[in-house]
C-alpha cells in the first residue's frame, strides 16, 4: 500500500503518487497500468535508482534505515506485478474544490476497473514544530487540512460508495498524540484528537450501512518524515532529537521507534 492525497485504497491495487513511474499524469486524470513481471521489475529498479537505493534491493532489514526500509519495501511491492490506479498531484497543494474533483475521478475510475471498494485508508499525515506563540497560522492550516480535513473529504467521497454497495471499511492513522499533548505541535496534537473523535463518529454513522471505521494510534514510527523532522527542528543533531523523542518511553535505553511494517499489520 501506497500513500497518495492522504489516501490508500485496497482491492488486489495499488494507489500512489509522485513516484518515478509515473509520467504523463496531469491533476484530475487517473491511469490502470497492469504490467507483466518483467515490466514491473523495471519499474521497481528505475524506482530505486532514482532515490540512490539500487544496492539494497536486497538488504536485510537490520542493514538499513527506517526511511530506506520503507523505500526497499515499495520497490519489492511494485514487483510483485500490482494493478495501480494513480493520479499525480497531493492533495495539499490543491484547494478544496480540486482536492474532491481528484477524489471523485479517482473513485470512478477504481469502480470502472474493479467494480466496489473495499477499504479506504487515510494514511497521510504532516507535522510541524514551532513554540505555540510564535506559530505560523499558515503551518497551523496545512497540518490541521491534512491530517484532519483530508480524511473528512475521502471518507465522504468513498464512504458514499461503501454505503450505496452496503459495507466497507475506512481506516485512519492517528497518533499517540490524539490522547495527550506533545510539546511544540499544537496543530499535530490537534488535528490527531480530532481525528480520533471523527472517527468514532464515523464509527456511530455509518454501522447502519455495514461500514466499519476504526482509527489506529501509534507511537513515532521510523519514516522519512521522523527523518525530516530531525534535520528541521534538530539543531543540527538528530541523533540527540532522536533520543528526546525516545526518552519519554518507560523502556529507557531499549525504547526504539515503531517500524512502518508493525503499523501496517493492523491495517486490514
Amino acid at each position: 500500500p501506497y500513500c497518495a492525497y492522504g489516501v490508500m485504497l485496497f482491492h488486489s491495487f495499488i494507489l500512489f503518487n509522485n513516484m518515478a513511474v509515473l509520467e504523463n499524469c496531469v491533476v484530475g486524470q487517473v491511469k490502470v497500468l497492469k504490467w507483466s513481471r518483467e515490466e514491473a521489475r523495471a519499474h521497481a529498479m528505475t524506482y530505486l535508482e532514482k532515490v540512490g537505493m539500487a544496492p539494497y534491493i536486497n538488504a536485510k532489514p537490520r542493514q538499513i534505515s527506517g526511511g530506506q526500509k520503507q523505500r526497499v519495501a515499495i520497490a519489492r511491492a511494485i514487483a510483485q506485478k500490482p494493478e495501480i490506479i494513480l493520479a499525480d498531484e497531493p492533495i495539499s497543494s490543491l484547494d478544496p474544490v480540486s482536492a474532491r474533483r481528484v477524489m471523485e475521478t479517482l473513485k470512478q475510475a477504481t469502480l470502472e476497473k474493479f467494480g466496489r471498494i473495499d477499504i479506504l485508508v487515510n494514511a497521510a499525515g504532516i507535522n510541524r514544530r514551532h513554540n505555540v506563540e510564535d506559530f505560523p497560522v499558515e503551518e497551523y492550516d496545512l497540518v490541521m487540512n491534512i491530517n484532519a480535513k483530508a480524511v473528512f473529504v475521502a471518507t465522504q467521497v468513498f464512504g458514499r460508495q461503501m454505503i450505496k454497495q452496503g459495507g466497507g471499511k475506512i481506516i485512519s492513522i492517528a497518533s499517540m498524540g490524539s490522547f495527550f499533548g506533545l510539546n511544540r505541535v499544537v496543530p499535530y496534537c490537534a488535528s490527531k484528537g480530532g481525528l480520533t473523535l471523527l472517527g468514532k463518529t464515523l464509527a456511530l454513522d455509518l454501522a447502519p450501512h455495514g461500514v466499519r471505521v476504526n482509527t489506529v494510534s501509534p507511537g513515532d514510527i521510523d519514516t522519512p518524515m521522523l527523518q525530516f523532522q530531525a534535520e528541521r527542528y534538530g539543531n543540527g543533531n538528530p541523533r540527540a532529537y532522536f533520543r528526546e523523542l525516545l526518552d519519554k518511553y518507560p523502556q529507557g535505553e531499549r525504547a526504539r521507534f515503531v517500524q512502518p511494517a508493525e503499523v501496517a499489520e493492523l491495517v486490514h
